[in-house]
């Protein structure tokens, strides 16, 4: 592992880009969490329920981009290193030409089907249902701005300009998590709250169209809307990209939908609080991916390229891996005390096993994130997205029966058995790109580590008095420190770790 990359500049550029993913998606999940329990009491938890259900909607219609915004991400980060600059300005308009053209068909679904989504979906009726319409119709608006806005992050994550990608996100999200809180407490719902929702990313579209000259001069100079070839070659990637972007929200949100279906609305609310929770901790994989993929693009040609990239994807597995465990058993063995701090005892009475339960899927959909970035990196994205056609009919299956006999609980089962076999397949197909590569511990010390893993759970879960087990959870944190440094680091690892503390720590 001493062949590590020394491109000039990489490895700092990783690191300092992981930190900007990751400060401010750790940022924005504070602030979130801060903003759920004063939302809930200001909407109530049915009003919460249909919110979150809205969410999902605007969520998963946003990223029905034809895979435009990953595919252009790839292709100006080849361009760039051909120092094609014609091609990106090209691409780029025609990118975002192809996001209105789709984000006006979607807004104009969402209207014509909005009364059977209402009756049928989200079985809203009573006093919600007007406030829901109206929601609907701004959150159909606002599809092609969220579309574009897609566009413009893919083009910037290809010129690796993360410090703009986390500012525009920083910028919505506090204005949407802040101003949300500001609208309940003046007296607003859902419908307000869905307005700002769309009037945040309406404000990143053209904040980002103005700076668009600084990565690229003359952009506007030469305006080119539509590309055909390029068009083509956005599509060709895109369509699986697309498959995986359709399907994968589906796995995040059908089993709100179904438990929304067979039980109620505040059911949902229960549910999304937990699944929130854990969507919310994959920032630490979803940051290093988004850091590592333009880069692996770049390496994606050539014998030396695939050497470093997989030397960088088996240390973005070991990283996931060792840093994603604390705060997941953490978390696993206090979930009834944080819960009830932070939503009260109802939520901490209905959600407390399921999330104990989405935890555990927590583990194997954070690591498997680097084998996704890697299979798109090297043009397969074809690979993930055949995976997903095989996963979806299980989960409904699965959520068809889990649902109906263990409620919440039976959605959070699934999910994690799903997101189990998501990683098997995934790290199998891209195992091509970590063979020669390892960073395993003796087998004796990694045997011991899982034994001292699930004493630990055992004693948190059996053990009674708070007192006792926070000083477990402490001795953990102690003896898991130094067992990751002695045991699971190599030199590679160390100078690493203390180059980071130092940039951190000034």
């Amino acid at each position: 592992m001493n062949d590590e990359p020394r491109r000039p500049g990489t490895a700092r550029l990783l690191a300092k880009n992981t930190l900007y993913n990751l400060g401010t998606q750790v940022l924005l999940v504070i602030v979130s969490f801060l903003s759920f329990p004063v939302i809930v009491r200001g909407v109530s938890a049915e009003g919460f329920g249909l919110l979150s259900l809205i969410w999902v909607l605007i969520g998963y219609f946003s990223l029905l981009d034809l895979g435009v915004s990953r595919a252009i991400t790839k292709f100006i980060a080849e361009y760039l290193a051909r120092d094609e600059e014609r091609r990106i300005h090209d691409i780029t308009w025609t990118s975002l030409s192809m996001s209105v053209i789709l984000g006006l068909l979607v807004g104009l679904v969402i209207l014509s089907t909005r009364e059977l989504v209402l009756s049928s979906l989200f079985h809203v009726a009573g006093t919600l249902r007007a406030e829901a319409k109206a929601s609907l119709l701004i959150a159909a608006v606002g599809i092609p701005f969220m579309l574009a806005q897609g566009i413009l992050r893919g083009v910037q994550t290809a010129y690796q300009r993360f410090d703009l990608v986390n500012g525009f996100q920083a910028a919505m999200g506090g204005m949407q998590w802040l101003g949300s809180i500001v609208i309940v407490l003046a007296g607003g719902g859902v419908r307000e709250i869905v307005l700002l929702t769309v009037a945040s990313r309406v404000l990143a579209v053209g904040a980002s169209l103005a700076i668009l000259p600084r990565m690229m001069p003359g952009i506007f100079a030469r305006i080119r809307f539509w590309d055909s070839g390029l068009a083509r070659n956005l599509l060709s990637f895109g369509g699986w990209v697309s498959l995986s972007q359709a399907t994968g929200p589906l796995f995040l949100y059908v089993d709100r939908l179904m438990i929304a279906t067979f039980m109620a609305l505040p059911a949902v609310a229960y549910y999304t609080v937990p699944q929130e929770t854990v969507s919310r901790m994959l920032i630490l994989p979803l940051s290093m991916t988004a850091a590592l993929y333009p880069v692996l693009s770049g390496w994606s040609t050539g014998m030396k390229g695939s050497e470093l990239a997989g030397a960088a994807y088996a240390r973005a597995v070991k990283y996931v891996a060792l840093l994603i465990l604390p705060p997941a058993v953490l978390l696993f063995g206090f979930s009834q005390e944080i819960l009830r701090a932070w939503m009260g005892a109802e939520f901490a009475g209905h959600g407390s096993l399921p999330l104990q339960i989405l935890l555990v899927g927590l583990l194997f959909n954070a690591v498997s994130q680097i084998p996704v970035t890697a299979l798109h990196a090297y043009g397969r994205p074809d690979l993930p997205a055949k995976f997903n056609l095989v996963e979806l009919p299980v989960m409904i299956g699965l959520n068809l029966l889990l649902i109906p006999m263990f409620g919440i609980a039976g959605a959070a089962v699934t999910w994690s058995l799903r997101v189990m076999l998501d990683a098997v397949l995934l790290f199998r197909a891209a195992r091509p790109y970590s063979r020669g590569v390892g960073f395993m511990p003796q087998k004796t010390e990694a045997v011991r580590g899982m034994l001292a893993l699930v004493t630990l759970l055992a004693f948190l879960v059996a053990v009674e008095n708070p007192w006792a087990r926070v000083a477990a959870a402490c001795v953990f944190i102690v003896a898991y420190g130094f067992g990751v440094w002695k045991h699971w680091f190599d030199e590679t690892d160390r100078v690493f770790v203390l180059e980071l503390k130092g940039r951190l720590l000034g």
